[in-house]
């Protein structure tokens, strides 16, 4: 079965619980499709580019969550969580904001966390049905795991991968880019109309003379015959 699968958690907390899932889930699926440590990511590659490749890729992603995943600390003593650059908090983030099907799996007796603790940007989690994990019953619930982990890839289309493989650059590219065409059909269109509108330039040519109208025939009067040539001859 195809499809890809992420694994995040917190190594100070959760390193071996997340080692077992890892090893139980690749007895159903192939080591290929399952991500799990960033020791995988290549020297000298950018760590959050990476993240958010591998992550984009994905078509479900494991959500470890242990006793202190809300509360872990840096060096300075911050909360991991605050910080936007949290590799857990931006595997998490990344998921949420692409759709792509996040579960969460509760190890160590951890309680879901509630939404005023996270980040806006992890608020969504606590939505989540969420998979308890516990010692006593663990084969069992590696094995509602995986048929949860199966359901999601199989609805999981070529089309709904091809989607999540594109980067946030090329989908940027890809809105301007339709922007810019529409447009350039708007601008054709009112070219194509505004000229049709145009009215039609008679051609040039010479004045065609008015032909005067008909003359009224006049009637011809008889020329006046004078009177001396009616009188009679002299006898």
């Amino acid at each position: 079965m195809s499809g890809q699968i992420f694994i995040s958690y917190r190594r100070e907390e959760s390193r071996w619980s997340a080692r077992s899932l890892c090893d139980r889930l690749t007895e159903h699926f192939d080591r290929n499709q399952i991500f799990m440590d960033v020791d995988a990511i290549a020297l000298g590659e950018d760590f959050l580019k990476a993240i958010e490749k591998r992550v984009g890729e994905c078509d479900v992603l494991i959500a470890v969550i242990g006793t202190h995943w809300l509360t872990s600390t840096d060096e300075q003593g911050g909360r991991r969580l605050d910080n936007s650059e949290d590799f857990v908090r931006m595997e998490i983030a990344t998921a949420l904001r692409r759709d792509i099907r996040v579960i969460p799996v509760l190890v160590n007796g951890a309680l879901m966390p509630r939404s005023t603790g996270l980040p806006d940007d992890l608020k969504q989690l606590v939505y989540l049905h969420a998979l308890q994990v516990g010692d006593t019953h663990f084969d069992d619930d590696c094995r509602r795991l995986v048929a949860a982990i199966e359901q999601v890839l199989e609805k999981t289309t070529p089309e709904q991968r091809e989607r999540g493989l594109t980067s946030p650059g090329k989908k940027i590219w890809l809105s301007v880019a339709g922007v810019v065409t529409v447009l350039a059909l708007v601008v054709v269109a009112a070219i194509l109309y505004f000229g049709s509108q145009r009215p039609e330039t008679k051609p040039t040519t010479p004045e065609v003379a008015v032909q005067p109208s008909a003359r009224q025939a006049t009637p011809k009067i008889e020329e006046e015959i004078p009177l001396s040539s009616l009188e009679p001859p002299p006898s």
